[in-house]
């Protein structure tokens, strides 16, 4: 199975699961943000240089309510990460939620973290806010992974969001499970999480 890559201004096209790493996939970044309005900040905003290989797993969670409107349960995820190479220089990894549409990548806070260590590894914590109301499942997260690069998902763990109020309950998938592996990963320009209606692209 091989990822779909989509690019709204053209036809879908698949690439290859490891083929794009490295700088290279830096490139593809800085090549999907130079057709964005505004095009040389977007560009330079965004650099994107990932580890030749790592190993990952999530190690806990919690679920926390908060309050606002609607109300929204707050999924505070922990887990590890860990270089099997030598690390270039600026490497990160990305963690990211996946929805039953998209994955957004925001190109205004880019979920990128740096390693910690060039051995050994980097703990990380990140959180995933699930809405409370009657937002539909589509739109609801389905599951949260660990990136090593656009492409390759090191880990996963699934989000159930059944019923209303939303109860959030959370278990460890594969990394190619259906919750994700067919669900486009989305460059998103604007800071109000809106695709841009010419080159909204996907990685």
């Amino acid at each position: 199975m091989t990822p779909t890559v989509v690019d709204r201004t053209g036809p879908r096209r698949t690439v290859p699961r490891r083929t794009v790493g490295g700088t290279a996939f830096a490139a593809v970044v800085a090549a999907l943000l130079a057709c964005l309005p505004g095009a040389p900040a977007a560009a330079s905003a965004v650099t994107w240089t990932p580890a030749s290989c790592a190993t990952a797993a999530f190690t806990g969670h919690t679920v926390e309510p908060v309050g606002g409107l609607p109300p929204v349960n707050r999924v505070r995820l922990t887990g590890w990460i860990e270089p099997c190479a030598e690390l270039p220089a600026g490497a990160q990894f990305a963690t990211l939620t996946y929805t039953g549409r998209q994955a957004t990548f925001s190109t205004v806070r880019p979920p990128l973290r740096g390693y910690g260590a060039a051995s050994g590894p980097t703990w990380f914590t990140t959180t995933v806010d699930v809405r409370s109301d009657t937002l539909s499942e589509s739109d609801q997260p389905q599951a949260h992974c660990v990136l090593l690069n656009g492409l390759v998902r090191l880990a996963c763990v699934g989000l159930d969001t059944a019923g209303l109020p939303r109860v959030t309950t959370v278990f460890p998938i594969g990394t190619d499970d259906v919750r994700v592996r067919d669900i486009p990963v989305v460059m998103v320009p604007s800071r109000d999480h809106t695709p841009d209606p010419i080159c909204g692209t996907c990685v």
